[in-house]
């Protein structure tokens, strides 16, 4: 350090002779306010330039009392005797460090803080809202914070004003009879069987007379019609015999028969049952039971009913009726294939034999025949009659519900690998519909065998009674809900050969 330096850094004025209008020069010389000018030196040089601004009388910066008492031993041994020892290198460069922190310091604090800015909250108007938004108003105090804006409130809508059952009751009045637009055709080498869900046929829709007129006349359509969801508690018999009466005319009168309630459980499926309706001067019942269920694997126990022409006495005809559960469609239609119909067959073998084609009588039958010659043509038509009894059709039938969300197709292709591993097929085809509703559904079949279904089966169709009414209208929705005050299934029907 020189001597000038340490001079300037050291010296300070006598008290006696200090003025506050000047100041005393290094020689000890007084120099008026404003007149003295410090000579060339290297404090001068060191301090031109980056610092100068810095350590002006107007913007020199304020020592604390902390600097000046000392308070740091480190710092008043390194600085040469403290912070106001300008004359060290060392403590020049760290008064400007210190006031440039300080400068940082003041901006940060005039600065406008990041928490203080404004927010801008946008707006978003919900018109269509998905789960992602679904999911946000499920926040809590979503709106207070106004992120997002509540949805627009739901118009709503003034439903479609519905025709009532009565309404409904006077557009069927106004159609015409099924039978009048699709007229049965009479041909005495065919009958016509069929098979119907009437759709809850109990008391209230026996007492509805509009109604009933449409139901008489589609079962006077048939020569046998099998008929399901009847439901008709024990000891009102007498309705089905009423039923049988309103559809009975002078030239062909009908009559019945009735199984008993079928049902398991009325917490799984409700109980029905199960009615045969045929013409009695064309028909006679050789025997009718329930199929004893010993497995469990029928909800409603199918309804088994044998005929015998009158006029044809060769001609035979065994009906197997069955209501499958829709939750268990798959294995009630596999255990109809595979369990019921083998032992039908066995048992019609077994009866065609005990009722006397290779017995006494008609070997004594055929004796005399032989030795008169006079009963030839009987013999042949025993002969004849013993093998078609042989060969008599059995055909499983009614609301299988073996389509839509019951059966599904694979399921579907199970039951026909089964199918026709017994020899058997489908009389309805899966792209049948045999719904009223708008759906296309083949709940409703028939099921032949293979080897008798040419020499007995016919023609197989749907009978669609709301298509004469479509067609008049033009109003097909309107048209299928009044047409399900009758029945949401269509009857489907098949030609025997006689």
């Amino acid at each position: 350090m020189s001597a000038k330096q340490k001079k300037v850094s050291e010296y300070t004025p006598p008290d006696s002779d200090y003025t506050p209008d000047g100041e005393y020069t290094p020689d000890g010389e007084y120099v008026p306010d404003g007149e003295y000018t410090p000579p060339d030196s290297e404090y001068e040089s060191e301090y031109e330039g980056e610092h100068e601004s810095e350590y002006e009388s107007d913007s020199q910066p304020e020592i604390s009392e902390r600097s000046i008492n000392n308070g740091s031993k480190k710092n008043n041994k390194s600085r040469g005797g403290g912070f106001l020892n300008f004359g060290s290198k060392r403590g020049k460069k760290n008064a400007g460090r210190r006031s440039t922190h300080k400068k940082r310091r003041r901006r940060r604090n005039h600065a406008p803080r990041r928490n203080e800015s404004k927010r801008t909250i946008p707006k978003i108007i919900v018109r269509n809202p998905t789960r992602k938004i679904a999911s946000m108003l499920k926040k809590p105090n979503i709106f207070n914070e106004g992120y997002l804006a509540p949805p627009a409130p739901k118009k709503n809508k003034t439903p479609k004003a519905k025709t009532s059952k009565t309404e409904e009751d006077k557009i069927l009045a106004s159609f015409s009879l099924p039978s009048s637009s699709v007229p049965r055709i009479s041909n005495k080498n065919i009958n016509i069987i069929g098979s119907i869900n009437i759709q809850a046929f109990g008391i209230k829709k026996f007492s509805n007379q509009t109604i009933m007129r449409f139901i008489v006349d589609i079962l006077r359509r048939y020569d046998i019609v099998f008929c399901q969801e009847i439901h008709v508690p024990k000891g009102k018999e007498e309705m089905i015999s009423q039923l049988a009466d309103l559809i009975s005319t002078s030239s062909t009168p009908y009559s019945f028969v009735l199984s008993k309630p079928v049902g398991k459980s009325s917490s799984r499926a409700y109980r029905e049952r199960y009615l045969y309706l045929y013409r009695q001067n064309e028909w006679k019942v050789l025997e009718n039971y329930e199929v004893p269920d010993k497995r469990d694997k029928f909800m409603r126990d199918p309804y088994v009913a044998r005929f015998q022409h009158l006029k044809k006495p060769n001609v035979r005809v065994t009906l197997v009726g069955c209501h499958t559960h829709p939750g268990d469609v798959f294995n009630e239609i596999k255990a109809l294939v595979t369990d019921v119909y083998p032992n039908m067959k066995k048992k019609i073998k077994k009866d065609t034999r005990a009722r006397g084609t290779g017995g006494s009588f008609s070997f004594l039958w055929r004796f005399l025949g032989r030795c008169f010659k006079r009963f030839d043509v009987d013999t042949n038509e025993e002969n004849t009659r013993s093998a078609a009894s042989e060969n008599e059709p059995i055909i499983l039938m009614g609301d299988f519900n073996a389509s839509g969300s019951y059966l599904n197709k694979k399921d579907l292709m199970k039951l026909d690998g089964t199918l026709h591993k017994y020899n058997l097929v489908w009389g309805i085809n899966s792209s049948t519909d045999t719904t009223v509703a708008t759906a296309d559904d083949a709940y409703d079949r028939f099921i032949f065998e293979e080897a008798n279904k040419r020499r007995w089966i016919g023609q197989t169709r749907v009978f669609r009674f709301d298509d004469p009414w479509i067609k008049k209208s033009r109003d097909e929705k309107m048209v299928k809900n009044v047409a399900k005050r009758i029945t949401d299934h269509y009857p489907i029907e098949f030609d025997l050969k006689l």
